[in-house]
């Protein structure tokens, strides 16, 4: 398989959704999404094929949970701020 054949970071665009309060659907709003952020990370072919280690492999997971806590801070943060714009 050649390497740019291969996705290890795919970005999904919000949706129009009139069934929530912002008016779109976002992957970073899904509890699945472990980093909230608006891409999906998967190195599983990288792993399963010996190009990373398992050392880089098992870093993954607690970077993600390492974004969300930070993601979660800045939506507190906006949250905040937005408060004190009205």
């Amino acid at each position: 398989m050649e390497c740019e054949n291969v996705t290890t970071q795919l970005f999904v665009m919000d949706a129009d959704s009139p069934d929530t309060m912002s008016g779109y659907s976002s992957i970073m709003n899904s509890p699945a999404n472990a980093s909230r952020e608006d891409y999906i990370l998967n190195f599983d072919y990288l792993y399963s094929s010996g190009t990373i280690t398992r050392e880089q492999y098992d870093a993954i997971t607690p970077y993600e949970i390492k974004m969300r806590q930070f993601n979660n801070e800045l939506i507190v943060l906006q949250q905040t701020r937005d408060t004190y714009e009205l």
